[in-house]
Order: C-alpha cells, then structure tokens, then sequence
C-alpha cells in the first residue's frame, strides 16, 4: 500500500491485496490515525520539528486494541527510532490481528512524501519476522517509486506539513 498524509490522517492513495477471509478493509480512499499506523509513523518522522509539534496539538490518541501506542512521550521515541532505522513496524495497535512494516517514499530532495508498507495477519507472521522478510524489499521498491517520480516532468513534490 501507498498511503500520503492529510491532517492527522494516512490517506491511502494505492493498494494491492491477496484475499485472506480476515483483513482489516482498507481500499484508495481509507482513512486511518497516522499514530497507531507504520506508514503514519514513517510519514511523521519526515515531518520538520514545527510541523510534528502541529500534529500533536492537533491529534487526538485513542486506544484502539490494548497494543496501541496512545502516548505522546512513547509516540516521539518511535519516531525517533523510525528517523534512525529507515522504517516503522506495528503490530495489533490499529487493530487486532493486523503487523505492518512501512518504508518512505521521498522526493528529489530527499523529503518523505508518501509511505509504501507491506501487511499481513500478526497470527500468520510476527512484527519481527515481517521486518527481517520485507524491509529491504519495501527499500527496494521505494528508491524504485522515488527514481519514477523524479522523472516526471513538472512533478514537484513537497514534504508534508
């Protein structure tokens, strides 16, 4: 999935998915709080320090399974660590039964302008397993998507804010 932020929001832009009888339906379109998401948290990290001091002000963090990461001081230190590592992983925090690990899309400039993850069912394959799997694929494919958007004629992407 391809998702950019809007306000407070992931806003998924593209999606590719195998049918499983279990998944949390998200279609282009889709909606979710950046905080209890990996590719929110990707997207937050390229955020500038004045930008993610808005967010704050501005989201409000619910708990929405017993997993969910809803305090700000352990919200800023995944992101930090998302910043330093290059991803974001989660697992059953935005809803049950749902592990994800996302990687940034950046521009020109090196700016995060939209986040490219990978999920799957967390009874089907742990948040650590996902990681080892499919960081340096989602890498790979990103610096591809990235390559392809610096090529666009007129395209100017900018960072969020």
């Amino acid at each position: 999935s391809v998702s950019v932020l809007d306000g407070v929001d992931i806003v998924y832009i593209a999606r590719a998915s195998v049918r499983t009888l279990v998944r949390l339906e998200a279609h282009v379109g889709s909606r979710f709080p950046a905080y209890a998401t990996s590719m929110g948290r990707v997207l937050l990290s390229g955020l500038s320090s004045e930008c993610l001091a808005r967010y704050y002000e501005q989201a409000t963090f619910s708990a929405l399974t017993e997993r969910t990461v809803n305090q700000r001081s352990k919200l800023e230190r995944l992101i930090k660590e998302c910043r330093r590592a290059g991803y974001a992983a989660v697992e059953d925090e935005l809803a049950y039964g749902v592990t994800a690990v996302a990687v940034p899309i950046v521009d020109e400039q090196g700016r995060v302008v939209a986040a490219l993850n990978s999920s799957s069912h967390s009874k089907k394959i742990s948040q650590a397993t996902l990681v080892r799997e499919r960081v340096g694929l989602l890498q790979e494919i990103s610096r591809q998507i990235s390559g392809e958007l610096w090529r666009v004629p007129g395209l100017s992407l900018s960072a969020q804010s």
